[in-house]
């Protein structure tokens, strides 16, 4: 195996390396995320699970995951929501907007929605991969049980360090994508294990099954 089994790709999840922000002091610019980023404590998305096999034959997992909104906290000065995961319990996520970046404690970007079209954030991922994620549309009509929505469109694309594409995926590049709707947030988030994406380029998908966006 070229990398850990135990690393987890998905897109706009945390990840051990960083990618600095500067900030700026524009906080009202037309193209501020701050209506994609729910930060009212007691907010809840459940999510179903899937599993999409290399044929693109989707699967039920019959398993829910959820992430709650348990409010903010001060870090350094800066005012960050903060999100519990049930995927991911010991471990927190903060988030905050910053002027049309949505960025963490570490200044890992983790949305945005400026140079769309354009890559806007680039890096090595733990040193294995490297990931490019991008805005590929605005208003993408995507639905789920939870409703009809129309969308942000993220894709995150993810090679070997040497330009190659995952053993399992016949050489065709990878991407996973997340799906971001106004006032509500995440409708739709991909992501993939190593082992599977190498032996069968198999992923996962968590799809919006009911939330609530408290006031």
């Amino acid at each position: 195996m070229k990398l850990l089994s135990a690393l987890i790709l998905t897109s706009l999840v945390l990840f051990s390396c960083k990618k600095e922000v500067k900030e700026m002091v524009d906080e009202n610019k037309e193209n501020s995320t701050k209506d994609y980023l729910i930060t009212t404590e007691g907010s809840y998305w459940v999510y179903d699970n899937y599993t999409v096999d290399g044929n693109g034959i989707e699967t039920s997992e019959n398993k829910t995951d959820t992430i709650k909104c348990l409010g903010t906290e001060m870090i350094e000065g800066k005012e960050y929501a903060v999100f519990y995961q049930s995927f991911n319990p010991y471990f927190h996520l903060y988030l905050r907007d910053s002027n049309g970046y949505v960025i963490d404690q570490h200044g890992k970007v983790n949305f945005s929605l400026e140079k769309r079209g354009e890559v806007y954030s680039a890096q090595e991922v733990s040193g294995l991969i490297n990931e490019e994620v991008r805005v590929v549309s605005v208003d993408q009509d995507l639905s789920t049980q939870a409703g009809a929505f129309e969308t942000v469109h993220v894709e995150a694309k993810y090679t070997y360090l040497d330009g190659s594409s995952f053993n399992g995926c016949s050489n065709q590049e990878l991407a996973l994508n997340t799906y971001y709707t106004k006032g509500v947030g995440k409708v739709w988030m991909e992501y993939g294990y190593i082992v599977e994406l190498e032996n069968s380029c198999t992923y996962h998908i968590r799809k919006l099954k009911t939330y609530s966006i408290a006031q």
